[in-house]
Order: structure tokens, then sequence, then C-alpha cells
């Protein structure tokens, strides 16, 4: 019976070292993953402490062990850079939902899609009305 893939199986289909890079399509290709798969059991093992280096410069992905510190501090600065990216939009799109009544808290409020339409309808009779 064969075993189901997860994450470990990606780990260590992923070698240690810069010079031994795998490419994403290459992990695909050898462990018959789709690309969203791939990318998913990824996040999953850097989740479980597995130090996987991607350094955007489509080589793909290498493991690193914590003598690596160069590379690490690498990956470290790359996902600093995107996460205040990140953080730098939420603060436009948390006003807008603010200004709109949409926040609970620090979660969006997402309506149905009837039930926003419902609520732009009100919301203009209400203005035609005062």
């Amino acid at each position: 019976m064969n075993k189901q893939m997860d994450w470990t199986d990606v780990a260590a289909a992923i070698p240690f070292g810069i010079e031994n890079t795998v490419s994403r399509g290459n992990l695909k290709r050898r462990l018959g993953l789709s690309d969203r798969t791939v990318r998913k059991y990824i996040e999953k093992a850097r989740e479980n402490g597995v130090i996987i280096i991607n350094l955007q410069n489509s080589e793909g992905y290498f493991k690193a062990d914590e003598t690596d510190l160069n590379n690490i501090a690498r990956q470290f600065n790359q996902n600093e850079n995107r996460a205040m990216s990140i953080l730098v939009q939420q603060k436009f799109l948390r006003r807008i939902l603010a200004k709109a009544g949409r926040m609970d808290g620090k979660k969006a409020i997402v309506l149905e899609e009837e039930e926003d339409i419902g609520n732009r309808i009100a919301d203009e009779i209400i203005e035609k009305c005062f």
C-alpha cells in the first residue's frame, strides 16, 4: 500500500546546501504533486522548523542547517520585507473597512453577496431619505 505524500516527503526531497538547489518544478515532477501542493507542503515544513531557503533568484529551494547563517539571514530579511509590505497594505484596507463598519476588532466582516447587495440598497434609501 502506497503512503500518501505529506510535507515530510517534500522536506526530505529538498537537499541541503545552496549548491544543491532544486526548483519547484523539479519537486513537482519528482513527487507527482501539483505546484500548489508543493508550495503548501514547503510552508508546512517551515512551520515545523525545517529551514528551507529560497533566495528568490529563480534557482529554487535548499535546506540550511544552523551554521549557514548568511543564507538564513537572507531568508529572514526577505520574509521581513514581505511581511512589512503586507502590513502596510493592511493599514489602508483596514481604514476602508472600518469606515464602512465592516471591522469586528481585528477581523474584517465578510457578508454574503445577497446581504452585501441588500446593505448597499438600504444605504442608498437611507441617504435619499435624509
